[in-house]
């Protein structure tokens, strides 16, 4: 797995942005446009959408169409680096699934100690919808309007951190980077500590991005999910550890929760049938059965695959 963070909701995902004011040019499609280069994608903070008027409660309003329900428990709003005094002034948030029924999340939080970036995030709290608009909470202190360079929603979850990191540095760096955090996440010295506490189970979760590429391509590389079990199986073998493998994490989501390593709805795109997924989730599975169903046992005891 790799270390908490919140990751962003693939701006593609965003079939249509509006705003209820323009000033002049600035459009609310600037508010999430991105910029790639040599395959890398970043958020184009060179471009903006403003509102007309100063900031006051429940005043301009700019409204997110996904392509479906998405999950997400943030909101980032931010003003790019010219226009930072512009910061989003509290925050009002309606969703929608179907465009009749609103609702509003029971609490939020806004997080300004960014505000001098010019970076606003409004937690909402694990939240599921395709329409989401957000106005200001209240009046701007010096009558300076609402600028929006990027805004996006993020979830907490393996998927959309990976999926965001990707976009960012490509997928063999990202691997890399989440290489040299697992690298640190469980050594030999843990193993030997469990050992010595005489316990002799281990339960492993692993997700399907350490087996396969985004595209499902399955991993051959030293850092993949397989290299990394077959190097847990020697030390735990060697110390008359037993090794529970728990697939947690599948592609399409084993469940709804954040927890599985990916929020979604219900039914999953795996519970759904998705065929892609499916397949996926076949091909992982049957490599790592085919790889370590037949790992050799310990000489003082039974085998350590269970």
């Amino acid at each position: 797995m790799t270390p908490l963070g919140s990751g962003e909701i693939d701006h593609d995902f965003i079939m249509n942005i509006t705003a209820s004011e323009t000033n002049g040019s600035n459009i609310a499609a600037y508010a999430i446009d991105t910029v790639t280069e040599n395959g890398l994608t970043t958020n184009n903070m060179n471009t903006y959408w403003q509102s007309t008027s100063a900031q006051a409660a429940d005043s301009a309003e700019l409204l997110i169409e996904f392509d479906k329900t998405r999950y997400f428990d943030r909101i980032v709003v931010e003003t790019g680096p010219d226009h930072t005094g512009d910061y989003l002034r509290g925050a009002v948030v309606w969703m929608s699934n179907n465009w009749t029924d609103w609702f509003s999340p029971a609490s939020i939080t806004v997080d300004e100690s960014k505000a001098s970036e010019g970076i606003i995030t409004v937690l909402t709290g694990e939240q599921s919808a395709k329409y989401i608009a957000i106005r200001p909470g209240r009046a701007s202190e010096n009558g300076q309007r609402w600028t929006v360079a990027n805004i996006s929603l993020c979830m907490t979850d393996e998927y959309n951190v990976r999926n965001h990191l990707i976009r960012r540095f490509g997928e063999s760096r990202t691997n890399e980077m989440i290489a040299t955090f697992q690298d640190n996440y469980i050594t030999e010295a843990d193993i030997i500590n469990i050992a010595n506490m005489n316990m002799n189970f281990v339960r492993v979760p692993v997700y399907w991005m350490d087996f396969a590429l985004k595209d499902g391509t399955l991993r051959t590389d030293a850092d993949s999910g397989f290299a990394r079990l077959d190097w847990l199986l020697e030390v735990c073998d060697e110390n008359g550890i037993y090794v529970l493998i728990d697939f947690h994490g599948a592609p399409g989501g084993v469940n709804c929760w954040a927890s599985c390593g990916q929020a979604s709805t219900i039914p999953t795109e795996l519970y759904a049938g998705d065929p892609d997924t499916v397949e996926w989730n076949q091909n992982v599975v049957l490599n790592i059965s085919d790889l370590f169903y037949f790992f050799p046992p310990s000489a003082s005891g039974p085998p350590t695959l269970s």
